[in-house]
């Protein structure tokens, strides 16, 4: 029995031991890592959040679509593909500075999803034993893999050593030149297929509808940066960037009249940008590089002027 609790012991330690020292060597990589989706954009943002006027959070619309260097000189574009609302307020708490401009992309039809948990806020799990906000969001949200995260520090590193180790041997991009805006170029096949499919395809503008009521989680996110902003004396403005497809109106709506409720500034550019030329369209989802561009030129005179959007069509 001494001898079984011995070998248990050492045998702990030595997995105690390696855990620890491939956290330190991955950790090194990590510090050092400023491109790509895996941990350098977010590394990025960590470096430059307190030092710019302007930063806008985001999915893939938001990354696509927000050209944040026509906004301010002094700006970053954090948006990543696949993040959402409770992914932004775990990033906003990190915020420090005073009087910056927030730009929230949202998009309705996720903010009525009844399945939605935040998962996404996991992908910053590299940060947990390094940011407090981020920690603690992780033990908010997710405490069983938290509480992993404190035994196995190396689990943080879960499917992004390789990602992390070949940026961090060839970086994609010099990052003093990157303001995280990344444009979209159709090539001329895609264009063609694109144009194809608008000539012959019938859109649903109709996506379905989940929930009635807004995910309860989204509604504390939601709240949540609008507390850190107040408290920061940030000027906030959440925003649905133009799309060709799903366009629930009703929805829609709704989701004005939920953000008047709130008291929360919120402009609605659906239908800002028509199919009407498709050269600014990469798909019906996402505008092309010259797209984005009018759109953000748009989104600018709104935020020097004030001036309410085209209001949505009521059907």
């Amino acid at each position: 029995m001494k001898k079984s609790l011995i070998l248990f012991i050492n045998l702990l330690f030595i997995i105690i031991l390696t855990d620890r020292i491939t956290y330190f060597l991955i950790q090194k990589m990590d510090n050092q890592v400023f491109s790509g989706l895996t941990v350098g954009k977010i590394n990025h943002f960590m470096r430059v959040k307190d030092n710019v006027n302007l930063l806008v959070f985001g999915s893939s619309r938001g990354n696509h679509h927000v050209n944040t260097m026509l906004l301010d000189s002094s700006s970053f574009n954090v948006s990543i593909d696949g993040k959402k609302t409770a992914y932004f307020w775990t990033l906003t708490g990190c915020l420090e500075k005073k009087g910056q401009t927030i730009l929230v992309h949202i998009d309705p039809k996720n903010m009525y999803d009844p399945q939605y948990k935040g998962r996404e806020v996991l992908t910053l799990s590299n940060l947990f034993h390094r940011n407090t906000e981020i920690k603690t969001k992780i033990k908010q949200l997710f405490p069983a893999e938290a509480f992993m995260y404190q035994i196995f520090y190396s689990a943080v590193y879960r499917n992004k050593f390789i990602g992390i180790l070949k940026n961090y041997i060839r970086p994609k991009y010099d990052i003093h030149s990157y303001s995280g805006f990344d444009p979209l170029y159709p090539s001329p096949q895609q264009a063609a297929a694109f144009k194809k499919l608008m000539a012959y395809e019938d859109r649903d503008e109709s996506y379905p509808v989940f929930s009635d009521t807004v995910n309860s989680l989204v509604d504390k996110a939601i709240s949540g940066i609008e507390s850190i902003c107040k408290k920061n004396n940030d000027r906030l403005v959440f925003f649905t960037s133009p799309t060709l497809r799903y366009k629930n109106y009703r929805l829609r709506e709704k989701t004005e009249q939920w953000f008047k409720m709130k008291r929360i500034t919120y402009w609605d550019f659906s239908e800002s940008i028509g199919a009407d030329n498709l050269q600014l369209w990469k798909d019906e989802v996402h505008l092309s590089s010259k797209g984005a561009v009018i759109f953000t030129r748009q989104l600018k005179e709104m935020l020097n002027s004030g001036i309410i959007p085209v209001e949505v069509n009521k059907r």
